[in-house]
């Protein structure tokens, strides 16, 4: 059987690199790829890859059956938002709908990221405190979810693993995370719409992406950036030990799950589909001083000596990061054991000690891109506000 894919966010960083990995893989052939974006900007930047390219309102269910319908499309890997249900509930929906009058399995890839927009305003950022439109050209950029298995955000010690309980402890907890009540919301909607569903949580994401639109990931290139900005890379006190995975083990592990589905694998969804991304582990104090060298060797910065934060609130005007969430995502980190991905035959290539021996190349990324063409944090503001 024949299986076409929708891919949303598909002029992001994730979005667009699931798509020419796929090409590249030839994961599906690209007659049976549709990429939605928001404005055509993206769409012009997406048309290179010869795959159907549409411009969709991911809040608007009717016109998303209708795509669904007309195309024959049975799957789809979601990056376009991850806390916003506006967005991702009628998703799942048509997907239902679909599912009944064809009587055919529908599937939904969910990648769980925090994801928030900015807006350049008089050369400098500005923070928006409702979510941008989806026809607005500025498109919402992603930044990892896997803090809402972080101790420090309330999550349970006991709770280690992507094989354990996760989604009864997720509906357990009463303090209030978005990515979670997300989470709880897509599961329960595709159990009702008898849509079978897998969730894709990925550590912080580094390497250039292949998509043709944005190329560049979060927290690597903000801290980069605010260090040149600055003359001088800081660090926090807390050397916190953070989870990472190179874009391209990222597409393998989508590419994997997309191809299970092809073969009519039975591998584990709904409740029990938490694919945890993890490749390996990494110091931030090792990253920060790594890069503090390579700066200095470059003479963007004045010294290879990292200094402490003045205050969370410098380094929150300096990152550009919304104060609320600073210990949520940079400050939080633990140790979880990855082992559905692995299942499927995942093997990540990147490891931490290539990553610190390659890490200049997150450098020369941001030397030659400059900032990403999406913005960034307009739902962790809108958030952080209630």
């Amino acid at each position: 059987m024949a299986h076409n894919i929708l891919v949303t966010g598909a002029a992001g960083y994730i979005g667009g690199s699931i798509i020419a990995d796929f090409l590249t893989r030839n994961v599906i052939p690209k007659e049976h790829i549709h990429a939605a974006v928001r404005s055509e900007e993206q769409a012009s930047a997406l048309s290179t890859l010869n795959v159907n390219v549409v411009r969709l309102d991911l809040s608007n269910e009717e016109a998303i059956l209708e795509l669904l319908t007309s195309n024959s499309i049975d799957i789809i890997i979601h990056t376009a938002s991850a806390i916003d249900t506006r967005v991702t509930l009628p998703l799942i929906k048509a997907l239902g709908k679909l599912r009944t009058a064809s009587g055919k399995p529908v599937y939904y890839i969910h990648v769980s990221l925090f994801n928030v927009s900015v807006i350049r305003e008089g050369g400098k950022e500005k923070y928006l405190s409702t979510p941008i439109h989806p026809f607005q050209t500025n498109s919402p950029k992603k930044t990892s979810a896997l803090s809402a298995f972080y101790p420090n955000n309330n999550w349970p010690t006991t709770i280690t693993s992507d094989l354990d309980a996760i989604f009864p402890t997720e509906k357990s907890l009463t303090h209030p995370y978005p990515v979670r009540s997300t989470n709880i919301a897509v599961i329960e909607t595709a159990k009702d719409q008898d849509v079978t569903i897998f969730i894709v949580v990925p550590p912080v994401v580094y390497g250039r992406g292949t998509g043709p639109y944005n190329k560049l990931s979060v927290l690597f290139p903000l801290f980069i950036k605010a260090a040149i900005d600055l003359k001088t890379v800081h660090q926090f006190a807390e050397n916190i030990t953070i989870n990472n995975v190179h874009i391209s083990d990222l597409t393998t592990l989508y590419a994997l799950l997309v191809q299970s589905i092809v073969r009519g694998d039975k591998i584990a969804s709904g409740e029990e589909g938490y694919y945890f991304g993890i490749a390996h582990n990494t110091d931030w104090h090792d990253i920060q001083s790594r890069i503090a060298g390579l700066l200095a060797s470059r003479g963007l910065v004045t010294s290879s000596e990292v200094r402490l934060w003045p205050s969370d609130q410098y380094a929150s005007d300096a990152l550009g990061y919304p104060l609320a969430y600073l210990n949520a995502l940079w400050k939080s980190g633990a140790d979880l054991s990855v082992e559905r991905p692995r299942s499927l035959g995942w093997k990540p290539e990147w490891d931490r000690e290539r990553f610190l021996r390659e890490i200049d190349s997150e450098i020369e990324d941001v030397v030659e891109l400059g900032r990403a063409k999406s913005g960034m944090m307009v739902d962790m503001h809108r958030i952080a506000k209630k």
